[in-house]
């Protein structure tokens, strides 16, 4: 299962993490792996791109990535967390979407 904590302080988004494979199906044919990664590395790249810097670490099913304060990075997270959180009420056996404070 992928596991996805997005960590809030009040209403802001301070870092997204995700860990875990989904299992939902073989490799390369993993539809809620590749969403996720899809989404994952969507929100990375943007947040790189607000920043002009290297965000957050992604490594062998594990990412971490911090959210500035940012309007537009707020917006791009939680855009992030309303599209995983989609996923997870289709296919809650392979993907888990969980709040906690940060």
């Amino acid at each position: 299962m992928i596991r996805v904590l997005i960590k809030k302080n009040g209403g802001r988004i301070t870092e997204i993490q995700a860990s875990g494979h989904s299992g939902y199906a073989d490799s390369g044919a993993d539809i809620v792996c590749a969403g996720v990664s899809a989404l994952l590395q969507a929100l990375k790249i943007g947040l790189e791109e607000l920043s002009g810097t290297e965000v957050g670490r992604m490594q062998n099913g594990f990412l971490a990535c911090p959210v500035s304060e940012e309007p537009e990075a707020q917006f791009l997270a939680r855009v992030i967390q309303l599209s995983l959180t989609e996923m997870a009420a289709a296919y809650s056996d392979y993907l888990q979407v969980e709040r906690g404070r940060g």
